[in-house]
């Protein structure tokens, strides 16, 4: 270990800048990164890794609940999905989302059992 960096993302600009050789960071943010930044760095998503699926939800006793339920109905739109996959590269959790060039199918990554 090189040097630990503020957040999860710090290791792609050393590894793009050839200060690191490795990093470890979340995958969608080093391929915005990578395609935004034209950065000469490889991405790989090894076998059998684990993935994260961020979440929304709705407290009990909320104080706005309607507003709440409409929030929640927009996060699951295709639109919403479209904005999210093209501005922060993250896989959808429904199909038809068009990814972004350069981000590998979804199918095509082996997660972990």
């Amino acid at each position: 270990m090189a040097q630990y960096t503020k957040g999860a993302n710090g290791c792609i600009p050393l590894v793009a800048q050839g200060e690191a050789y490795v990093g470890f960071a979340w995958g969608h943010d080093s391929l915005k990164q990578k395609e935004q930044g034209n950065l000469p760095i490889t991405v790989v998503f090894p076998k059998d890794m684990g993935f994260e699926i961020g979440c929304a939800s709705i407290l009990k006793g909320a104080p706005h609940l309607e507003a709440a339920k409409k929030f929640i109905d927009f996060v699951l739109s295709p639109t919403a999905k479209q904005i999210n996959a093209k501005n922060r590269y993250r896989y959808p959790v429904r199909i038809g989302v068009t990814m972004p060039a350069g981000v590998p199918p979804f199918e095509d990554l082996k997660l972990a059992p």
